[in-house]
């Protein structure tokens, strides 16, 4: 017992200020926190339509209130649900791509040659991060039951807008 009592303030004066350095970086990335960014790639992105139905679960009922699951669920109209959605997965969790990032989705609409874009950003799904998959929905007036899609890409960028990854593109994108 007094091996330990006497080894407890040599622990703490070598391990606290290491502690402390590892965790004042804030918001700014190290190069470890780099390379694991570096390693992420969106493995596929799945595309549905889907209905308020598709989101609501039995606690709903009780408390009024949308109940994601713990699932990452983002909307360009968030009161909206209805919607194309871009179903997003990652090889890695989410958590791992630093909160001042954002996930940017450029699509075009049959029909009409216009580039569309939408910004999701992800430091509000704090929480939810330890998910590989998330929803990133074209909701309300945003997406109607008329509108077909003809071509999209995806990417996740850093606060500056620049690729944190290589995006991921539709076969059309590139056309």
């Amino acid at each position: 017992m007094k091996k330990y009592l006497l080894l407890k303030p040599f622990f703490f004066a070598i391990l606290f200020p290491i502690f402390i350095a590892a965790n004042l970086h804030g918001d700014n990335p190290t190069s470890q926190e780099k390379n694991a960014v570096s390693k992420i790639f969106i493995k596929n992105v799945e595309i549905k339509l889907l209905n308020v139905e598709d989101f609501q679960r039995l606690s709903e009922f009780f408390t009024h209130k949308e109940n994601a699951s713990g699932q990452i669920i983002l909307r360009s109209q968030p009161d909206n649900r209805k919607g194309l959605y871009f179903i997003v997965f990652l090889n890695r969790y989410y958590l791992h791509i630093p909160s001042s990032a954002y996930v940017q989705i450029d699509y075009i609409k049959q029909g009409k040659p216009i580039t569309h874009s939408r910004k999701f950003p992800l430091n509000n799904t704090a929480q939810n991060l330890k998910y590989c998959e998330a929803y990133f929905g074209i909701t309300g007036s945003d997406w109607e039951a008329t509108d077909t899609l003809s071509a999209w890409t995806i990417s996740i960028k850093d606060a500056n807008g620049a690729n944190l990854i290589q995006p991921f593109s539709s076969f059309l994108w590139n056309k």
